[in-house]
């Protein structure tokens, strides 16, 4: 028996491959100045935020004796933001 593996059913292997060279071509030209710390590249990926992802600890002194835990409202937890 093996573990399942999910798979984003709309992933287009050679897209990927095709942007995957695309950057690999840039760096390699832009190499010289990035040596030369005269470029520098940023790295950004995507992530999503899930709402029970902002959920933590946190209190406040509503009459300064006694600590209250802050409520957020999150009408559902699986909504996400990109």
């Amino acid at each position: 028996m093996e573990k399942t593996q999910k798979k984003n059913p709309v992933k287009n292997d050679e897209l990927v491959q095709a942007k995957r060279k695309e950057i690999e071509e840039l760096l390699a030209k832009w190499q010289p100045e990035i040596e030369a710390e005269k470029l520098t590249v940023f790295m950004l990926d995507e992530c999503h935020f899930l709402w029970g992802d902002i959920l933590g600890y946190a209190w406040e002194k509503t009459d300064g004796k006694k600590d209250d835990r802050i409520e957020i409202a999150i009408k559902n937890e699986k909504e996400r933001q990109a």
